[in-house]
């Protein structure tokens, strides 16, 4: 599952989440992906008072989130 790169070091999976989210919720959003430790890359307000949240976040952060975030 893990790769090295070229001196040796593991390297981690890697995905691109990227979350529409209602504005008021925004916060409570990007605490709970921080804390499965993803980055977040960029923040853009979308149509409807909706946030468009994108991170980097690794493979292992994502997996049991879905139940959560629902």
């Amino acid at each position: 599952l893990y790769k090295e790169d070229e001196k040796g070091k593991k390297l981690e999976p890697m995905e691109i989440a990227v979350v529409d989210v209602p504005e008021e919720f925004a916060g409570a959003v990007i605490d709970k992906l921080s804390q499965r430790k993803g980055e977040l890359q960029g923040m853009s307000s979308a149509k409807g008072g909706y946030s468009r949240l994108e991170f980097s976040i690794p493979s292992r952060g994502l997996i049991g989130y879905r139940g959560e975030f629902l």
